[in-house]
């Protein structure tokens, strides 16, 4: 038999996968970056990245200022690796090629599945059975 323990132990197991992690904290520091880039190396304006990410040109605004992605951004900003494909994804949006950037995003998400410092910090502590989950996988 269940007890509450044990029922909310599981359901905080269940709700915090690895699929909510990169949809609510690492694809929203990674669009921030990307916005960067097209803004300041391709003279992009908020609405044309708005139109090449699929979001609205106030959530690129949120993007910019931080408000949306901010943390995980300044965070990932000093990962050469992150940062060099956040630099080909910009690149391949700015030659309209989707294959490329789905390319490079599947590749980037699966590096930082693997750095659980990263993980750690990126994630915070509200995940940490799951980066505990991704480690003994790992072995």
């Amino acid at each position: 038999m269940l007890n509450e323990s044990m029922v909310k132990r599981h359901i905080g197991l269940t709700l915090k996968t690895w699929y909510e992690a990169v949809s609510k904290k690492i694809l929203p520091s990674l669009r921030a970056l990307v916005a960067e880039v097209l803004i300041n190396n391709y003279g992009y304006t908020q609405t044309q990245v708005a139109e090449a990410l699929g979001v609205t040109q106030p959530a690129v605004s949120n993007y910019l200022s931080g408000k949306r992605g901010g943390d995980g951004a300044r965070l990932l900003r000093r990962n050469r690796i992150v940062m060099r494909n956040v630099e080909r994804i910009a690149y391949c949006i700015t030659m309209n090629d989707l294959g490329c950037v789905n390319d490079i995003l599947d590749n980037l998400i699966e590096y930082m599945r693997g750095d659980y410092k990263l993980l750690e910090k990126l994630l915070g502590p509200e995940y940490k059975d799951l980066i505990s989950i991704l480690k003994k996988r790992r072995k």
